[in-house]
């Protein structure tokens, strides 16, 4: 009896102290992984303070990012004078363009050690949002390169200084960018379909109807109608920046996270290619068209829109050559804005597709993951 008694006071002994230096190497693994996790706390563990700081600098970043292509767009008829290479302004840009695009997604790869572009989030009715977003995030850049660059030569064209044209165009980016952070701010009460739907539905209307006045600017537009008609343009653009960006990575696996990230990081780049090119083309063939079709098309030596300003500094301004090129450049500018708008109704169609997220998906799944080791 005693040598069972010390058989069996032994062996719960033994088990007790493998048992307990196992659960001793399990959080060894465990503990650090989650002071790591607690160094970057999640927003919904942030204070106001904290989620108000962010969205300010997402918004900064976005003003940043979007008033230096004002530099380039300001300066690029006197830049192209200088060099002799005003034919080729527009594709010297997208080329630049086309360059950054093709790095972004090699970068996201090799973080991720994942394709560059998983297709199973594109034949997956369940990731459809991925799909949506990347397209409908391409064509929302689309507007802000193609007006940046755009309309501050047409604000020359006006007789505007290139200073001041410059100067314009920061009421619209800066409320861009505060429409990006409260959009940002309010889009997790947006549940359901119809609410999400409506976050977007909502600034593309506004985006469409700023848009078409835009279109009706021509030489004797006021100050204020330009800058506000800009202010609208830039209150609906805003508020899909950064919804875009993160309602589709709501649910995904987390291996696809990074390169998620970088595909949609690239959509922007690639918008502003597509924005240049196409909207450059439509206003250059435009201008060339109708300004070939005047009287004084023999008179003038350059029929290059790119040189347009250079064009109208060598001309009196009383002139009817003067007024020939303005009017034919504003005939280019505002057909060219209805090119937006039927961009702009391309995204409210493709919105109609998306489907409802949540907000605080996979917390419970990541709550659920360190007491999975303990319980073996």
């Amino acid at each position: 009896m005693s040598g069972s008694q010390d058989g069996i006071e032994t062996r719960p002994r033994e088990e007790t102290a493998e048992h307990r230096e196992s659960k001793e190497a399990l959080q060894e693994n465990i503990i650090p992984a989650k002071s790591e996790a607690d160094a970057f706390p999640k927003v919904n563990d942030m204070s106001s303070t904290q989620v108000a700081i962010l969205l300010l600098g997402l918004g900064l970043s976005l003003f940043l990012f979007a008033i230096d292509e004002t530099i380039v767009a300001t300066s690029v008829a006197t830049i192209g004078s200088e060099l002799g290479t005003k034919g080729s302004l527009t594709w010297i840009t997208t080329s630049y363009l086309l360059t950054t695009t093709v790095v972004l997604p090699i970068i996201g790869r090799i973080a991720a050690e994942m394709p560059v572009v998983p297709i199973e989030l594109f034949t997956s009715w369940r990731w459809r949002n991925v799909a949506i977003m990347t397209a409908m995030r391409t064509l929302t850049f689309f507007h802000l390169f193609g007006i940046t660059f755009y309309l501050v030569m047409f604000l020359q064209v006006m007789s505007f200084s290139q200073v001041v044209s410059s100067v314009l165009i920061v009421p619209y980016l800066l409320l861009a960018s505060i429409s990006s952070v409260s959009t940002t701010y309010i889009m997790p009460y947006c549940k359901g379909e119809m609410r999400l739907r409506a976050l977007f539905v909502m600034p593309l209307g506004i985006l469409i109807t700023g848009l078409a006045l835009l279109s009706t600017l021509d030489e004797t537009s006021s100050l204020g109608r330009i800058v506000g008609y800009t202010l609208l343009v830039g209150l609906g653009f805003g508020s899909a920046t950064q919804t875009s960006m993160v309602i589709p990575q709501l649910g995904l696996p987390t291996k696809y996270l990074s390169t998620t990230t970088a595909l949609l990081g690239t959509a922007p780049v690639l918008g502003g290619t597509l924005g240049v090119a196409i909207l450059g083309t439509a206003i250059n063939n435009i201008y060339r068209h109708t300004l070939s079709s005047t009287p004084y098309a023999s008179v003038l030596v350059d029929l290059n829109p790119n040189s347009v300003v250079e064009t109208l500094s060598q001309l009196v301004k009383t002139s009817s050559e003067y007024q020939a090129v303005v009017s034919a450049y504003v005939t280019a500018w505002q057909k060219g804005c209805w090119v937006l708008v039927g961009v702009a109704a391309l995204e409210l169609v493709m919105c109609l597709g998306l489907k409802a997220v949540t907000f605080d998906e996979g917390l419970e799944e990541k709550e659920e993951t360190p007491s999975a080791p303990l319980a073996v």
